[in-house]
């Protein structure tokens, strides 16, 4: 399962994606779209699939991408990465 999230987001937190059903198989995931035969979830605007990272303007926010490989309910391993974004202007 992937999830990509923004902590900073007003409100405690956004969730931009999650994508399940990834096939071991898959080494890489295109922006904005999930590997063939992957289930993606509700974002936090409400809709399904990924929204993209929009702080205020002058803001940095940070976006925590959370990769699980899952066996039915055991957690195989987890890897996580922060990145970090600023959108320009006031």
């Amino acid at each position: 399962m992937l999830a990509v999230e923004d902590p900073d987001a007003p409100g405690g937190g956004f969730v931009h994606w999650t994508v399940s059903g990834i096939a071991p198989s898959v080494t890489a995931v295109q922006a904005g779209h999930a590997p063939a035969g992957a289930t993606e979830g509700r974002n936090g605007a409400g809709s399904v699939g990924y929204t993209g990272p929009c702080p205020p303007a002058g803001q940095t926010h940070h976006y925590v991408f959370t990769l699980k490989a899952v066996a039915g309910p055991t957690v195989l391993a987890v890897g996580a990465l922060t990145g970090i974004y600023k959108r320009s202007g006031s």
